[in-house]
C-alpha cells in the first residue's frame, strides 16, 4: 500500500524519558512490537514487515482484494503529515 511513516502510519507520539522506570518501560514495549492492521473492504489484515517511509505490505492472501479498493487505516492526527490532504465528514 503507498502509505507509510511519511504520512503518519506507525508513528506515535511518546512522552519524554523522565525516570529509569518509565524508559524501562518504553524499552519493553517497543520489544513486544504492537501488531499493525489494515482495514480493506471492511475485514481487518495484518501489516507484514517494518512499515516503510512511504510504502507498508498487508497480508491478503485468500482475500477478494484489487488495486483500487478501498483501505483505511488509524493515525494519530498528530502525526499526519502537513501536506496529507484532510476530509471532514
Amino acid at each position: 500500500m503507498p502509505i507509510g511513516h511519511y504520512d503518519g502510519f506507525g508513528l506515535a507520539k511518546e512522552k519524554e524519558l523522565v525516570d529509569l522506570r518509565y524508559s524501562l518501560s518504553v524499552f519493553k514495549n517497543y520489544l513486544k512490537k504492537k501488531q499493525m492492521y489494515v482495514k480493506i473492504n471492511g475485514r481487518m489484515f495484518h501489516v507484514i514487515g517494518g512499515i516503510g517511509l512511504s510504502h507498508t505490505a498487508v497480508n491478503v492472501t485468500g482475500a477478494d482484494v484489487k488495486a483500487g479498493d478501498l483501505a483505511t487505516v488509524d493515525i494519530s492526527p498528530l502525526m499526519v503529515n502537513p501536506r496529507i490532504e484532510r476530509i471532514y465528514k
